[in-house]
């Protein structure tokens, strides 16, 4: 009797538990889909503010390529607002403490 009842209801159990298995796996490939998606744009704004900083170091603002007094204020200025943006904080000496607050958002 016990050979007839594996027969018959193991292969259930074994079906039902392989779904919830491609359940979970689903379940998690979208979770890491939507992780991917938003660290991607999230590259594409650092890219574009770092590109802002490199125009503005290289003289690119209103000044057109000229060295103005206030450049150096202006880039340092840029770079703690983009820290600041990004969860870094830029100390007195130049260097910088990671600031664990998810960054960006």
């Amino acid at each position: 009797m016990t050979f007839i009842y594996t027969l018959i209801f193991l292969p259930f159990f074994q079906v039902r538990e392989s779904r919830n298995r491609a359940s979970a796996c689903s379940t998690e490939l979208s979770h890491e889909r939507k992780k991917c998606a938003k660290q991607s744009i999230l590259h594409s704004r650092v890219q574009k503010d770092l590109a802002d900083l490199v125009s503005l170091a290289m003289g690119g603002g209103a000044g057109g390529g000229r060295q103005n007094s206030n450049d150096g204020k202006q880039l340092k200025e840029a770079v703690a607002k983009m820290g600041r943006k990004y969860g870094q904080q830029v100390g007195e000496n130049g260097g910088h403490q990671v600031n664990n607050n998810g960054g960006g958002q």
